[in-house]
């Protein structure tokens, strides 16, 4: 009766534009949608063409598309998952380390992030993907004997007081949390030229990103390439503004209202 898209734009949308060739009547439903408004915006007119109804989970992403669209904010995903909200500083003396899941993430960060917790006099925390072996640990990761090793990264951002945290998802996470974090991101040479030439954003960060289309400002800090050392780290986490950071945190879970997975439910049932 309906067909349900999820993200991955790669292989939905020549999948939707074959679906609305072969059956021109048929609703196709569309979650998580590509982010046409980093780049490739020649793919909105495409999208409110093929698309019955699409399912965004920015709010600032039906602005890009026309006023008639079939477009709705349905909510964010990550608020259906996240509970705990920090609401003012509760020291525990712990710091979370995210270095991503990418082996190239890992391997290009690790280095600086041991650099970097001697440094710290605090017990730090390694958020590990708990489907990597141990030979893929000490491969990937090096000697982490100074960390303590956790798979539950929103159990440990909910007791750090602090995180460092490599660019993705889980940066939003700890937005959402409110834990106080500093983005870090070092790619090869050559990705970062070509992303930097075709995605015209300011931030990497989508807390960043959020915020800033809603009230004009960073939510956080965020180091990039040569300016990711351990040094630069220390002081980043020296001079941020901890407690305005929590305030801001709760003004995005505010601008996020809820999550996402109710709402779209609602629209796979509509008739």
């Amino acid at each position: 009766d309906k067909v349900l898209l999820i993200d991955s734009s790669g292989f939905n949308l020549p999948l939707a534009r074959a679906i609305r060739k072969r059956y021109p009547d048929k609703e196709i439903i569309y979650y998580i949608l590509p982010q046409a408004w980093a780049w490739k915006k020649k793919r909105i007119p495409v999208l409110e063409k093929t698309i019955s109804k699409l399912c965004s989970i920015l709010p600032f992403e039906p602005s890009y598309y026309s006023p008639d669209a079939p477009i709705e904010y349905v909510g964010h995903p990550l608020l259906d998952e996240i509970t705990v909200h920090k609401s003012d500083i509760a020291y525990s003396g712990k710091i979370t380390f995210m270095p991503g899941s990418r082996p190239g993430e890992i391997k290009r960060l690790m280095p600086i992030f041991r650099e970097l917790c001697p440094m710290l006099d605090t017990h730090a925390l390694i958020v590990i993907p708990p489907h990597f072996n141990n030979k893929q640990i000490e491969e990937l990761y090096g000697d982490i004997s100074m960390f303590k090793i956790t798979h539950e990264a929103h159990k440990s951002l909910a007791e750090s007081d602090f995180a460092f945290i490599c660019s993705g998802t889980a940066t939003l996470e700890a937005c959402l949390i409110g834990t106080p974090f500093v983005l870090t991101y070092i790619a090869k040479t050559l990705d970062y030229t070509i992303a930097k030439t075709l995605v015209k954003l300011k931030y990497v960060g989508l807390g960043n990103i959020l915020f800033s289309h809603a009230y004009g400002k960073a939510l956080h800090p965020e180091l990039l390439q040569k300016e990711v050392t351990a040094q630069n780290l220390y002081n980043a986490y020296q001079q941020m503004d901890k407690t305005a950071f929590i305030n801001d945190a709760a003004r995005l879970r505010e601008l996020l209202k809820h999550g996402s997975a109710l709402r779209v439910s609602q629209i796979i049932k509509e008739l």
